[in-house]
């Protein structure tokens, strides 16, 4: 892709507060991944957005574009390949389909690829910007979770007109992303290290999950948990049984020293048909 369409960032988080700060109004619409995204939901928040949920693990089309008729959006965030937290990838129809509803509203899409390079053996759908032939999509990703969380280091790409907008935003906050975190990233591509490093990665990750379902269909008595089965990733979404509280739970766990997120906090300001 051409250098005016790329712009470098301090990780993708530092990209979708520049959005915000870029493309939204207070008492703008956005579409937004429910269960969403913690980082997307604070930084739209933040920027004053009217935040509505489209159900992530149905992706259902109709329902898409019945939001998008009522509520006119700024834009659409989305996280389609080993959605943060649910774990799932968007089939590449509801990709095609996806986007043909952006261009006939004329509303831009922010596709967050942090997890794509995460998959554990079958290579993902093409990523939005990809299939993009009307330059709508606005796309991030980043080495902090294929490199080690504290390498803040990460990428947009979009169309020349906003990366200019973004890149004076950014000027304000931050002149310059570390030169030293770039050149040693470039070096590790250029020698084929990061390759090599990624396939290593994909591995380790793939160990880990299979131990982690193992552990959980071992340990928990059948029907009081459903537990989705990624492809990639980070995330395990799991579901509990009727009647069980998902935040008393979490502090029983939390004495035994098991952490995790309780689902509520992925919804937390999302307006939606619910």
């Amino acid at each position: 892709m051409p250098a005016e369409s790329v712009l470098v960032l301090a990780g993708a988080q530092q990209g979708l507060d520049l959005i915000a700060r870029c493309l939204i109004d207070p008492g703008d619409a956005v579409i937004i991944d429910r269960p969403g995204y913690l980082g997307a939901i604070q930084s739209f928040h933040a920027a004053g957005a009217k935040l509505i949920g489209w159900d992530v693990l149905n992706s259902d089309i109709d329902e898409l574009e019945d939001l998008l008729v009522r509520y006119r959006p700024k834009l659409i965030y989305t996280n389609p390949t080993f959605q943060n937290p649910t774990g799932v990838t968007m089939p590449i129809r509801t990709r095609r389909e996806l986007l043909k509803l952006a261009e006939r509203y004329r509303v831009p899409i922010v596709e967050d690829a942090t997890y794509r390079e995460l998959y554990f053996t079958d290579v993902p759908p093409p990523s939005l910007r990809e299939l993009d032939g009307q330059n709508l999509v606005i796309y991030l990703n980043s080495f902090s979770k294929v490199m080690a969380p504290g390498l803040r280091l990460g990428w947009l790409s979009a169309a020349p007109s906003i990366i200019d907008q973004i890149a004076i935003i950014k000027q304000r906050l931050d002149p310059h992303t570390q030169n030293l975190v770039q050149f040693a990233m470039a070096r590790l591509i250029s020698e084929g290290d990061f390759d090599a490093h990624l396939k290593t990665l994909r591995g380790e990750h793939a160990r880990r999950c299979a131990l982690m379902l193992a552990a959980m269909q071992r340990h928990i008595p059948p029907g009081a948990l459903r537990v989705g089965r990624p492809h990639g990733g980070l995330y395990l979404w799991c579901r509990l049984s009727a009647g069980v509280s998902s935040r008393a739970l979490l502090d029983r766990a939390l004495s035994a020293g098991i952490a995790f997120v309780a689902g509520h906090a992925f919804r937390q300001s999302l307006d939606s048909k619910e």
